[in-house]
């Protein structure tokens, strides 16, 4: 398994969703690793390919069986600052014996983290986004 920030191999600032098709399938390329965990845009997604054809779509909460056969990247969601609509925090927890994703969405005080990020004096997006 690989873990990246942004984009694997190990691009710390591109977001995955604005890889091409062909881009994604590249960057299969540049890395021997059959599953990838990726952060940075705070939104869950799924990349499988099978050395030819990329499928990009989205996980959901519980237990998805991966196909083994298939390479992955697993874009893990967002423990804060969500873009997906969905305030709760979100992360995903992997069995490689069973070669199985599992989602899990975890509400929490949004409200009050809200406020506390207004009262430290970050910009008020930060805040805005968890409402």
């Amino acid at each position: 398994m690989r873990f990246v920030h942004g984009a694997p191999p190990e691009d710390v600032t591109t977001y995955l969703f604005e890889l091409s098709s062909d881009d994604l399938a590249a960057r299969f390329a540049r890395y021997p690793e059959q599953v990838c965990f990726v952060g940075h845009t705070h939104e869950l997604s799924l990349v499988s390919f099978d050395g030819r054809t990329v499928r990009v779509g989205c996980p959901v909460r519980g237990v998805t069986k991966l196909n083994p056969a298939l390479r992955h990247i697993v874009n893990v969601g967002s423990v804060g600052q969500p873009r997906d609509g969905n305030n709760n925090a979100k992360y995903v927890r992997f069995d490689p014996q069973g070669f199985a994703l599992e989602v899990r969405f975890v509400p929490y005080d949004f409200e009050k983290t809200a406020r506390r990020i207004e009262e430290l004096g970050f910009p008020r997006i930060f805040a805005d986004r968890l409402r």
